[in-house]
């Protein structure tokens, strides 16, 4: 999301707070206040008026500031705002009868179109508690901004309402927070914090809110029980990012648990920033847990961090099935450089386009998911070095490998569970040292397992090595879209002729449905340009069952490759 300027868009311009009118006010201001200290602004000697007229009422809350009372207390009423009320007290507490019989409303702009903004805070200060009240933009929707605070230390907003206004609140500079109970709808922008650090933004209820909460350069915040709903249609900004639930901009410990973001273009986005002409911030120890993001528009969760460590989205719900020919990916990035140790885990993720679309990082943990996707393949990781691919259940539906790795080193591909029907199951290409271990895939419509290679430029040519592991997989039913395919397929395409040397393909388990036809159904098939052959490739104690062939073009197999002890059977017992 565009990162939106309350109206005053920083805290350095100082705030003209008047002397009471007529100077009525007492020295003694505790004869106003009833036993806890709370005035009622209503009373006469203070002269707030709350029944939607026009009553000079920002300029007798800041009056009634400025000669020290701390605790102002607003009855049942609609009370309207002729211009923005300056809060500059420190230990200030405004309190209203509810968010249900206490509205604050604000007049229009000279200009129209002209953002306007209800509470804005002195520079700086030390304790504000706002509570009990619903900011109402409804004189002006969508051009009336809430509340801003500018470099103030402990601050609370609690049981608040907020409808038709362009921002509830924004915070800069905010050490010590707490955002509690609030309820809005109709809104354009929820909750802004730029540069603010221990605080928690709790039960948050944003209904027909664009974009819900921003973050920027933020620290040791976090996040628990927001729900926010888009507006719907879109209404605000390029289509691609007009709608983001929350966002995460260069943050440091923070994390968002439990929370549920729905019908937005984008539902987490993850993205880095830093000052104008300076080096980007690093997004660090950032988590995602236990959250519902539904029927988002393009990404469940976008990154667009190049830089940063110790991401963790886990136990997630992240669904939009969307239509065919729409592009919805349930998690996504391009361009990670330098992420690393980022956790994966438990999620259960199902997107038309794609579950996982990975570009970039190291050390890349995914494990414990379901994996579901009709218009491409449902894991697809590129340029990701040390990715762990463990124990999840990928489900393809489309004439494409539910799994594709590439341009990556060392990865480990294990203990999954593997069906697609309409294509094949795991492609691993132009990757070093692939370990493909443990798996089963079944009903695939092609293939089992892919390894290819295309060019020399993630080859190791000195050594000319292969390295890689398919070892203790099951695949069965393969074939069952086309008269030409392999249980495990090696592809080398455009590399200098000579040996090639050091591979594992053991302890396989290739098993055809009898059901289907064998007649070009391979086991293991090797497909190599002229003059290359393979040595030092181990290929013992597999099963293949039910295939036409248990080895296609073996005879690449050169010195220091063994086949045996394998058990072929043109059908299964």
């Amino acid at each position: 999301m565009d990162r939106r300027a309350f109206v005053r868009s920083a805290a350095g311009a100082p705030l003209a707070f008047p002397h009471p009118p007529g100077g009525e006010w007492p020295a003694d201001v505790a004869a106003y206040q009833d036993g806890c200290g709370w005035v009622d602004v209503t009373q006469p000697s203070v002269g707030v008026v709350g029944d939607g007229s026009l009553g000079r009422n920002a300029e007798k809350i800041e009056a009634a500031i400025a000669a020290g009372f701390r605790r102002l207390y607003f009855p049942p009423g609609a009370y309207l705002l002729e211009r923005t009320v300056g809060l500059a007290r420190d230990g200030l507490a405004i309190r209203g009868a509810g968010a249900a019989l206490t509205r604050f409303r604000r007049v229009a702009g000279a200009q129209p179109g002209e953002m306007v903004a209800m509470f804005i805070t002195a520079p700086s200060g030390t304790g504000l508690d706002l509570s009990g009240f619903t900011l109402d933009g409804s004189d002006d929707p969508l051009h009336v901004q809430g509340i801003g605070v500018f470099g103030w230390r402990e601050v609370v907003l609690r049981d608040l309402g907020a409808r038709s206004i362009e921002m509830l609140s924004h915070f800069q500079g905010v050490r010590g927070f707490r955002i509690d109970g609030i309820a809005g709808r109709e809104m354009v922008e929820g909750i802004s914090l730029s540069q603010s650090s221990r605080g928690t933004v709790t039960r948050v209820v944003l209904d027909g809110c664009d974009e819900g909460i921003d973050f920027y350069d933020c620290e040791d915040v976090a996040v628990e029980h927001v729900h926010v709903v888009a507006r719907s249609p879109r209404v605000i900004g390029p289509v691609a990012e007009s709608q983001v639930g929350v966002d995460f901009s260069s943050c440091r410990r923070v994390t968002i648990a439990g929370s549920t973001f729905q019908g937005h273009t984008i539902g987490i986005k993850l993205k880095q920033e830093g000052p104008t002409g300076g080096a980007l911030r690093p997004v660090e120890d950032v988590a995602i847990t236990g959250c519902r993001i539904l029927d988002f528009g393009v990404y469940g969760i976008k990154s667009e961090v190049e830089e940063g460590r110790g991401v963790r989205i886990e136990g997630n719900t992240i669904r939009s099935p969307g239509q065919p020919g729409e592009d919805r990916r349930g998690i996504g990035w391009a361009g990670a450089r330098a992420l690393e140790e980022v956790v994966i885990a438990g999620n259960t993720i199902e997107a038309r386009y794609s579950a996982l679309h990975l570009g970039g990082g190291r050390a890349i943990d995914i494990r414990d998911n379901l994996l579901r996707s009709w218009g491409w393949s449902a894991a697809h990781v590129e340029g990701v070095d040390g990715l762990a691919l463990t124990g999840n259940r990928i489900q393809g539906n489309v004439a494409m490998p539910a799994v594709q790795i590439a341009g990556a080193d060392d990865p480990s591909v294990e203990s999954n569970q593997v069906t697609n029907p309409e294509g094949g199951g795991i492609l691993v290409s132009n990757t070093r040292r692939p370990v493909i271990r443990g798996n089963t895939v079944r009903g695939v419509g092609y293939g089992g397992v892919y390894l290819h290679w295309r060019g020399t430029e993630r080859l190791d040519a000195r050594d000319r090595l292969l390295g890689f592991v398919v070892d203790g997989n099951v695949v069965s039913g393969w074939g069952q879209r086309t008269g030409n395919a392999a249980a495990v397929e090696l592809r080398i395409e455009e590399i200098p002729a000579g040996a090639w040397s050091e591979g594992t393909l053991s302890s396989n388990r290739l098993l055809l449905d009898n059901s289907v036809s064998s007649t070009a159904q391979y086991g293991f098939a090797f497909y190599l340009p002229a003059g290359v052959s393979l040595q030092d490739v181990k290929s013992d104690a597999n099963l293949v069952y039910g295939a036409a062939v248990d080895y296609a073009n073996a005879g690449v197999l050169g010195p220091g490759s063994t086949r045996s002890g394998n058990t072929f059977k043109a059908l299964l017992p």
